[in-house]
């Protein structure tokens, strides 16, 4: 995958309020609100039950549930011989029109000889105005050597948003919970692994 190359999956998955980990749309509702669920779970109101997480951490094919919007989408991506992503391959929530509750990242399987390349792998959950924001997808890289230069970035990152948390009835910032990233082998996490390359994972 060249370095201005994208594979763009996001809100390219399950409709709002729909999917196994399903959100519960409401304009700035901090009580019956609830975001999207994938690999972490999604942040939900003060009179509301979390959207369950499902999926495989090793086998990810799950879209990303649906809360006001479009959860993230799903790569099946399988490589005879080496990998190189250079581009970015994002899978992310999409974005959160009014203050809405967010929708959840999607999945990356990517199965390969080998991996290499700087590029990105993004299954974030949607955030950003949400009064409650999503949690992050799921990837899984199945991979049996590195190459000698590598430096691809990982993100399972949930949303940001606002939610009633104090007994005040003032707004909080609150982070959902990340989600999953599997790999294969133990290299990337010993000493090759690069300044801030799983930031925020």
């Amino acid at each position: 995958l060249g370095s201005n190359a994208i594979i763009d999956l996001n809100g390219r998955g399950y409709a709002g309020g729909s999917g196994p980990g399903h959100g519960v749309s409401g304009f700035r509702d901090t009580v019956k609100g609830v975001a999207a669920s994938h690999g972490g779970r999604g942040i939900f109101g003060t009179g509301a039950s979390p959207a369950l997480t499902y999926g495989s951490v090793l086998l990810p094919l799950h879209l990303g549930s649906g809360a006001t919007t479009y959860g993230g989408g799903a790569l099946d991506l399988q490589v005879e011989g080496p990998a190189v992503i250079d581009g970015t391959i994002r899978a992310v929530g999409a974005a959160v029109p009014n203050e809405n509750p967010a929708s959840a990242g999607g999945s990356v399987y990517l199965a390969a000889d080998s991996l290499a390349g700087g590029g990105l792998i993004d299954v974030s959950g949607a955030g950003g105005s949400s009064y409650q924001n999503a949690g992050g997808g799921r990837i899984a890289v199945d991979y049996e050597d590195l190459a000698p230069t590598h430096g691809v970035r990982f993100s399972t990152s949930p949303g940001v948003g606002w939610i009633s948390m104090r007994t005040d009835g003032r707004l909080a910032l609150r982070t959902a919970d990340l989600g999953t990233l599997w790999l294969s082998r133990t290299n990337l996490l010993s000493e090759t692994v690069v300044a801030d390359l799983f930031t925020d994972i």
